[in-house]
């Protein structure tokens, strides 16, 4: 297993999960203008806790569901590259002519993308995990022959 695909997957935790949500309502916090003071009055009100870093991720989920009523939009994650995306559907059509893929379907090469990242869908990929699989995809290719 590669340090990067290990990275991916532990980037998947439980723990990792919570920082996000943490880092989300801290960006959050500042995006609306909120001072320390109205924030922790903010997180006494939801959680009955003044500091975020005693909340688990329930609590976070509150946090954050209330400063987006507040209107506190997240900026979209970067999407995957068009030219990421035609290199990962070349590379399976690739393996699938040197019968190294027994499918080529889309749903195939999602369940691929599934294993290799913790992500469902080839097109919810951002660039750092695209190129994950582009660069497994290249290395059974270049096993294969």
């Amino acid at each position: 297993m590669s340090r990067k695909y290990q990275q991916l997957q532990d980037a998947m935790t439980e723990p990792e999960r919570r920082k996000r949500k943490l880092a989300l309502a801290h960006t959050a916090k500042k995006a609306l203008g909120l001072d320390d003071d109205a924030y922790r009055d903010l997180l006494e009100r939801l959680t009955g806790r003044r500091s975020a870093k005693d909340l688990d991720i329930l609590d976070l989920d509150k946090v954050v569901m209330e400063l987006r009523r507040m209107g506190f939009e997240p900026k979209p994650r970067r999407k995957l590259d068009e030219p990421q995306h035609r290199m990962i559907d070349a590379l399976w059509i690739d393996l699938f002519r040197m019968k190294k893929v027994r499918n080529d379907s889309p749903q195939s090469l999602d369940a691929y993308c599934k294993r290799m990242t913790g992500i469902d869908r080839l097109e919810w990929l951002d660039p750092e995990r695209a190129n994950v699989v582009i660069e497994g995809l290249k290395a059974w290719k270049n096993r294969s022959g």
